[in-house]
């Protein structure tokens, strides 16, 4: 993984954009099936959250074929809308990542030997929907970040 892919999941990721919720589920719903990395493909499980407001969402792996989610969640992002009327997605910090508070931490989930291949298929995620929200004009990039 690329110093940068590093540098993007222990630093997390945190922008604004002009859109409503609904708007943006809509981008992720179309999108994400699409998403690819090493012959696997992404599923999106929400967590908790209200529509409308805030919603907090797990990254899973899935079956590129079938698109029946894999066990193991890789991260998670959360969107919510500012009091200003913006869009707000995160990606937090790995440091500070664990799941839903119903859920176990990110580091019971998984062996210590599998965590730099969920990082991988996380900071891949992360990339391909940070150029998804470019895409989109969302928000605005120096260019197309890597995907692995």
């Amino acid at each position: 993984m690329s110093s940068f892919a590093m540098d993007l999941l222990e630093e997390g990721v945190d922008v604004e954009f002009p859109a409503d919720l609904d708007k943006v589920i809509g981008i992720l719903d179309q999108e994400i099936p699409w998403f690819s990395c090493d012959g696997y493909g992404y599923c999106l499980t929400s967590a908790k959250g209200t529509i409308g407001n805030q919603w907090e969402v797990l990254i899973k792996l899935a079956d590129q074929v079938t698109r029946m989610p894999l066990p193991t969640v890789v991260g998670r992002i959360l969107l919510e809308r500012t009091d200003s009327g913006m869009m707000r997605l995160r990606v937090p910090p790995r440091a500070s990542e664990v799941t839903s508070s119903d859920e176990m931490p990110r580091e019971e989930m998984s062996q210590e030997s599998e965590k730099g291949q969920d990082d991988r298929f996380f900071a891949s995620f992360v990339s391909q929907l940070l150029n998804t929200c470019q895409r989109h004009d969302l928000i605005q990039l120096p260019g197309v970040l890597p995907t692995f």
